[in-house]
């Protein structure tokens, strides 16, 4: 609070000020009868005295400050000019703008002659291009008529849509997956130790007695069942078969001693 009229202010600073102007202490401005509180108020003022002027480019008024005029530029002229890109005719409200969408077009080298698109790196000028020269790359997988751009455009199309319907095989133990990569890792994980490789054939193994039981195929040797017309290329397979089929637990009448499986 002010001693001298009772004024209040929320900053210290703002009451020293003010109190300067009961003790009279003023900045006197030499060339005119205007006075200032504070000396940075009179060095402001003074400049309108020496002739420092700061011009609007876009109309008459002038500024004693560069502050000044660039507030002023700002509120009545930027609103509303438009910076121009030669280039591509975008438009910016800041020339500061306008010169950073200008680095755009510098990194640009590939130009397509066809029409006005550009690019930065010239393989996707080619893919454009191709748009252009009519060529397509039309999807292989049967019944499907789609066709594409692009190759890469067709490699997505087709995992998405039929990928999932087709089947690798693993030549050596018949297992099927859905994709490529998935086979390659079965492949690594369950057959790339085998050592023991069927000369007739791409098959290997990883153990000798596989070996073997595989290459009694190729020698036309079969193991018949002695309870039905089936033969089978290795032992195994056929126990499998007469434990499945032929060992069932058979039930017994005692009033005719037929038997039910």
């Amino acid at each position: 609070t002010c001693n001298y009229c009772l004024k209040t202010y929320s900053f210290k600073y703002e009451l020293r000020t003010h109190i300067l102007t009961h003790e009279g202490i003023r900045f006197p401005c030499k060339k005119c009868s205007a006075s200032f509180s504070q000396k940075q108020s009179l060095n402001r003022h003074q400049l309108a005295h020496e002739g420092i002027k700061f011009p609007c480019n876009k109309c008459s008024a002038s500024f004693s400050q560069k502050g000044y005029l660039k507030t002023h530029q700002l509120a009545v002229h930027e609103s509303i000019t438009k910076f121009t890109c030669n280039e591509c005719l975008k438009t910016f409200s800041l020339e500061i703008h306008l010169k950073r969408h200008l680095l755009t077009h510098r990194r640009i080298r590939f130009s397509c002659d066809q029409c006005s698109k550009s690019y930065s790196e010239k393989g996707s000028l080619k893919k454009h291009q191709q748009e252009h020269e009519g060529i397509s790359f039309p999807c292989d997988y049967r019944d499907c008529s789609k066709s594409y751009s692009n190759r890469g455009t067709l490699t997505a199309h087709q995992r998405m849509v039929h990928e999932h319907f087709k089947k690798h095989t693993c030549n050596q133990c018949l297992e099927t997956f859905s994709r490529k990569s998935d086979l390659e890792k079965h492949k690594i994980l369950t057959h790339e130790g085998n050592r023991f490789s069927c000369d007739k054939c791409s098959k290997s193994y990883s153990e000798k007695q596989s070996l073997k039981r595989h290459q009694l195929v190729h020698e036309g040797i079969r193991f018949p069942c002695d309870k039905c017309p089936k033969t089978y290329a290795d032992k195994s397979a056929l126990r499998r078969h007469v434990r499945e089929h032929h060992e069932s637990t058979r039930v017994v009448c005692h009033e005719c001693s037929q038997s039910f499986s």
